[in-house]
């Protein structure tokens, strides 16, 4: 499904949002939740052929088929108020569904939500989801607070949050280990 180079979604061309439309159409009628996932997205970021409902109609269906950007992209409506009425409930009902599918920017949303208000255990869980995800910022979160509480006990996991946010770019934790991004 990955059409995005050929019809426009990426810079590489200009846009052919008819056409990638039709053939995400296509696949999210076949069930196919990434396909109704792009096919939101077509609609949420399209410039002037922007359709928000569309975009919330589609992203709701490939939510409901289990496409954790789909969840993330429809836990953002409801969030923003963008398309729909700000509902903080949901909203945050649907991040930890997208979390719970592997979307670590939602994990990350859900630990930012719980460091305002809610029990710091399940902030720290979610940190750690993210950063299992692959979330260099999450990684970072966790590393922080872990040098923070002092003690060197928390050295080896320090030192492999630092190796994860590294591998996933952060050129701050790349520097610390003596690493480049590259390496």
């Amino acid at each position: 499904l990955e059409i995005d180079g050929i019809y426009g979604l990426k810079e590489t061309t200009a846009p052919d949002w008819e056409w990638a439309r039709v053939l995400y159409a296509y696949a999210c009628d076949k069930n196919t939740a990434l396909g109704c996932e792009r096919l939101a997205k077509t609609y949420h970021h399209s410039g002037p052929q922007t359709d928000l409902a569309l975009a919330f109609k589609h992203a709701q269906r490939g939510c409901d088929l289990g496409d954790h950007h789909s969840c993330h992209r429809l836990a953002s409506f409801l969030a923003e108020g963008e398309a729909v009425e700000v509902d903080l409930y949901a909203a945050e009902r649907l991040y930890r569904r997208a979390c719970d599918l592997g979307e670590d920017f939602s994990c990350q949303q859900l630990a930012s939500y719980e460091m305002w208000e809610g029990d710091p255990t399940t902030r720290q869980e979610r940190f750690e989801l993210a950063c299992v995800h692959g979330s260099w910022f999450a990684c970072g979160s966790i590393r922080d607070r872990l040098r923070e509480m002092g003690p060197l006990r928390n050295r080896d996991v320090i030192r492999a949050l630092f190796e994860i946010s590294c591998d996933e770019g952060d050129k701050d934790a790349c520097e610390a280990i003596g690493r480049t991004v590259e390496d």
